[in-house]
């Protein structure tokens, strides 16, 4: 298997063949007066690997190469991390390889080389999550609330504002207090994403202090 004849060599002539489809070939052997040889050459069977980028941003390592049968080789998609893309899915004949997460390149082994074969690569652009929630004993809200998924250098505001009797304590992304520039409303920007992240607001109740004045003759208890 995965052979073919390139030529073979009858009375001093060569006549060439070498397509992959070449497995026979006849020689007719007309009034055979003295000892005859056909020399006959077969070669390995050779097949072309193309490789394409169907969607998004991202290339190969190689575009076309021309390989033997029972050849393997290692291909190698690389996504265009520097725009936000990663590698979605790889289509090769009727398989299809789907990769989770913000993948930024696979290598795709071909093992043995039998056939001609289109490799087809995905990109998508990359996506985030960013998860807001609040605390403390104050009560107040978060805009928007719990999980958003958004794509890679996208811009996303959140509004947080305390409700009466309460205030905006402190402010924490992804683990770390960030200025409050308000204690009733406040608005963070999440500027050119490019990771997850989390925002928790803390809010806290109000205090007052009451102090008591006596007048005349006579005493307030505390």
């Amino acid at each position: 298997d995965g052979w073919h004849i390139a030529s073979y060599t009858f009375n001093g002539t060569t006549t060439t063949l070498g397509s992959n489809a070449d497995v026979y070939a006849q020689v007719y052997v007309n009034n055979m007066m003295t000892d005859t040889t056909i020399t006959v050459v077969f070669e390995r069977n050779t097949f072309r690997l193309i490789t394409t980028v169907e969607r998004g941003m991202g290339s190969w390592n190689v575009d076309t190469i021309d390989l033997h049968y029972g050849d393997s080789y290692d291909f190698i998609a690389t996504a265009d991390t520097d725009n936000g893309w990663h590698i979605d899915r790889i289509i090769v004949g009727d398989s299809i390889t789907m990769y989770t997460g913000n993948t930024s390149s696979v290598t795709y082994t071909i093992n043995p080389v039998v056939a001609d074969t289109i490799l087809r690569a995905y990109f998508a652009i990359n996506q985030y999550t960013l998860t807001a929630s609040v605390s403390g004993e104050g009560t107040g809200t978060i805009n928007p609330v719990g999980d958003s998924t958004v794509i890679d250098r996208a811009t996303v505001e959140y509004t947080i504002h305390a409700e009466d009797c309460s205030f905006i304590d402190q402010v924490l992304v992804d683990g770390t207090p960030v200025e409050v520039t308000d204690s009733i409303d406040m608005v963070y920007t999440f500027a050119v994403i490019n990771s997850d992240h989390t925002i928790e607001a803390v809010f806290t109740p109000n205090t007052y202090y009451m102090s008591s004045v006596a007048v005349g003759n006579g005493t307030v208890n505390e």
